[in-house]
């Protein structure tokens, strides 16, 4: 039987995320094991490929910005 010595759980803006983060800091108390987190997701202009043919302009910039929003709600967590 192997020893649980370390957690790698995801983050990303999903509300789910927070949930994930829960149960793994749960099973690393349970087991001694250390936790990290790594916050991980696709660029919110890759979701919205039309973006990139607009050009530089207030919308790349807004997206962008929700990018480093997400990410920085993800660390707070």
């Amino acid at each position: 039987m192997s020893t649980l010595r370390s957690i790698l759980v995801h983050l990303d803006p999903s509300p789910r995320s927070t949930q994930r983060l829960i149960l793994a800091r749960e099973l690393g108390a349970r087991h001694g094991a250390g936790v990290t987190a790594l916050y991980a997701s696709m660029a919110s202009a890759l979701s919205a490929p039309y973006v990139l043919d607009a050009g530089p302009g207030d919308l790349m910039a807004m997206l962008q910005q929700l990018d480093l929003d997400y990410r920085d709600a993800a660390r707070e967590r």
